[in-house]
């Protein structure tokens, strides 16, 4: 799945990444859903 994230805290600039990750699988308890799109606030960019 395509996906955004970031390993370390700092400037949205220097730390966001995005790419691919393996979709994750729900443990006990848990669901996974899926999501069509999901904004990104200008301020955190």
């Amino acid at each position: 799945m395509r996906a955004a994230w970031y390993e370390h805290q700092g400037p949205a600039a220097e730390v966001l990444q995005t790419g691919e990750m393996a979709l994750p699988q729900p443990g006990p308890g848990e669901v996974r859903i899926r999501l069509r799109l999901s904004g990104v606030n200008p301020g955190d960019t």
